[in-house]
């Protein structure tokens, strides 16, 4: 029984160790002033246990003046929005100012099983204006799981 036990808890990890290899990404090509590159949701984990899931990315805004602000607005349960600010990495060699963000921890409940969802679309306000790329309509959205 504990040679069972054992087997099944070093194929566990084995397995986790793999998935953590792997990441989910989804590319945007949206035309427009702001325009998601890519997004992919992360484990994070310490001494090998798991901790918990974010999400981070890099979105492309037109450079339409000097006070921007990048927003990233997502849940994480389906009800509960909040917003992230993305930071400034770099201008591209297209015009088009590159910014980062990364959405706080969402903690690991502790089931076997857990499914991690980020919903969100992406805010850009510059001149006094607002923009967004949501995907159409669809909002974007990154999934992985613990097993």
């Amino acid at each position: 029984m504990k040679k069972t036990v054992k087997l099944l808890m070093s194929i566990s990890l084995c397995m986790c160790m793999i998935m953590t290899l792997f990441t989910f990404n989804i590319y945007a090509a949206a035309d427009g002033n702001v325009k998601l590159n890519y997004a992919s949701a992360k484990q994070e984990r310490d001494c090998g246990v798991l901790k918990g899931w974010y999400t981070q990315g890099e979105i492309s805004v037109k450079d339409l003046g000097d006070n921007k602000n990048v927003v990233v607005h997502y849940t994480t349960d389906g009800s509960t929005w909040e917003d992230v600010t993305a930071t400034y990495l770099k201008t591209a060699t297209d015009g088009y100012d590159i910014y980062t963000f990364k959405t706080p921890l969402c903690p690991w409940n502790g089931f076997y099983y857990y499914n991690y969802n980020c919903q969100f679309a992406i805010k850009y306000e510059v001149n006094g204006q607002t923009y967004w790329d949501n995907n159409n309509g669809q909002d974007y959205s990154v999934n992985d799981s613990n097993m």
